[in-house]
């Protein structure tokens, strides 16, 4: 993914207030025609939601500028939201994060039948499979008689192995 490299700290301080208890994004001035008010529109990516704002006709997702406002460095990598909520752009629910970091804080897909992350039915040995990702490598962890003994396996290998970024649904 190709990111553009955001506008000065100062230009930045110029244009943008942000309150990091509310996680909002305000401009502080009206100009060519835009309002004063919350920063920018909502875009859906996949099945995420974001908050993104245009300067000077380039996007910018605002958790990448209010990154820059609050730290005063352009991220380096990816700006994980610890709730999964992209639009929740509170200061307490942002942190950096590598690629397969944000990746292991994803939401449960829609595809999963079990309920928790890793863990799902295998019909040929007609019992609980649990894998885990780690560095985009699939980590067998083994078949399990009921779901609760697989479950309990998941998530003490997802804390050991992603630790902070653990997500288990």
């Amino acid at each position: 993914m190709k990111v553009s490299q955001l506008p000065g700290l100062a230009e930045l301080q110029s244009m943008f207030d942000y309150d990091p208890a509310t996680g909002l994004l305000t401009w502080k001035a009206k100009k060519r025609g835009r309002q004063i008010g919350e920063a920018g529109g909502i875009r859906r990516i996949g099945k995420q939601t974001y908050r993104y704002v245009k300067i000077d006709y380039r996007s910018y997702g605002a958790h990448r500028l209010v990154w820059k406002i609050v730290t005063g460095e352009d991220p380096v990598g990816w700006i994980d939201h610890q709730d999964n909520n992209g639009l929740n752009n509170r200061w307490s629910n942002l942190r950096s994060a590598s690629s397969a970091q944000n990746n292991h804080n994803r939401r449960l897909s829609t595809r999963n039948t079990s309920g928790v992350k890793g863990v799902s039915w295998d019909a040929l040995h007609k019992s609980w499979r649990v894998v885990v990702m780690v560095n985009y490598k699939n980590h067998f962890l083994g078949y399990f008689p009921n779901v609760e003994d697989a479950t309990r396996v998941a998530y003490v290998e997802r804390e050991r192995l992603h630790g902070e970024f653990a997500r288990y649904i």
